[in-house]
């Protein structure tokens, strides 16, 4: 795992590390991306949550990223995307960044209903090591009904600032919904 730098917001598609292209002008990547992990080490502590919002499926987030959120003006890029297919814009969701970051996850666009991301958890190690347990969905089959829609399931969470080593704990899961 590679540490995240201070105030640098990580893009990430899923397990490569990415430009941030179409995520948001103040968005840089820092040295290296958030870790993907196998699971959370035993021992681990849960670490508060706040969460004003419900995951979303209609983001404008085209490809997948992985950000941590250390300040304001990457928050507001950032929420532009996650609420920018909602006219008219929600109103920003106040963050103390002298205390809190924000983690986003986002699958980017799906040619279908049926795909969901969603934070379930986020713990602390021994270490100080943080962990991110998210749970993303797809159709279970194709005869199961799904919308032709395009969708860009996004989730973000809202937690205790912290310079530890971010890594992020995928789940599959199947839906017919």
């Amino acid at each position: 795992m590679r540490p995240l730098k201070h105030d640098f917001v990580v893009c990430v598609a899923v397990g490569a590390l990415v430009a941030c292209g179409g995520t948001g002008p103040d968005q840089r990547a820092s040295s290296g991306p958030v870790a993907s992990v196998g699971s959370v080490p035993a021992g681990a502590s849960s670490v508060t949550v706040r969460r004003v919002q419900p995951p979303a499926y209609y983001s404008a987030f085209r490809t997948p990223a992985r950000l941590l959120i250390k300040d304001a003006a990457s928050w507001a890029s950032a929420w532009d995307q996650i609420a920018g297919n909602v006219s008219p814009l929600p109103p920003l969701p106040a963050v103390d960044f002298s205390t809190e970051m924000v983690i986003v996850l986002a699958m980017g666009s799906k040619p279908s209903s049926g795909y969901g991301i969603a934070i379930s958890a986020v713990a602390r190690d021994q270490t100080g090591a943080l962990f991110v347990t998210v749970t993303e969905t797809s159709p279970a089959a194709k005869d199961c009904g799904q919308l032709t829609v395009i969708t860009s399931p996004v989730d973000f969470v809202i937690i205790p600032r912290s310079d530890a080593n971010v890594s992020v704990v995928s789940q599959q899961a199947q839906s017919c919904g």
